[in-house]
């Protein structure tokens, strides 16, 4: 299956069991809680953030803009599908985590 097929199938994320929620359903937001927020994303070979989901989240933009570190070796790189996490600080959201996958646990904002 091609990289772009896994990333339409996984906006589709009924056959994978991740639960997406809304923007609202961010972890933390209580007086002195860290604000976290995950985003799938659909990375390139060279670690371009070529496409983030779900369309619509304030984050979105934010993920498109980074180049995160590519899966390669010797004469080799592949595209992927991954988890980014990120926290607020202040009034900005900054990258905290990727990592390769998607979780079933992926609070991911819709």
């Amino acid at each position: 299956m091609r990289c772009e097929e896994c990333w339409d199938k996984a906006r589709g994320t009924q056959s994978l069991g991740i639960s997406w929620r809304g923007v609202s359903g961010f972890a933390g937001g209580e007086s002195g809680e860290v604000q976290r927020a995950k985003v799938m994303v659909l990375v390139d070979s060279h670690g371009k953030v070529l496409e983030a989901a779900p369309a619509g989240s304030d984050l979105v933009a934010d993920a498109k803009s980074l180049t995160l570190p590519p899966i390669a070796w010797p004469d080799h790189a592949i595209w992927s599908l991954r988890t980014v996490e990120f926290r607020r600080e202040g009034s900005k959201w900054v990258l905290d985590q990727s990592y390769v996958g998607l979780t079933a646990d992926a609070s991911i904002a819709h």
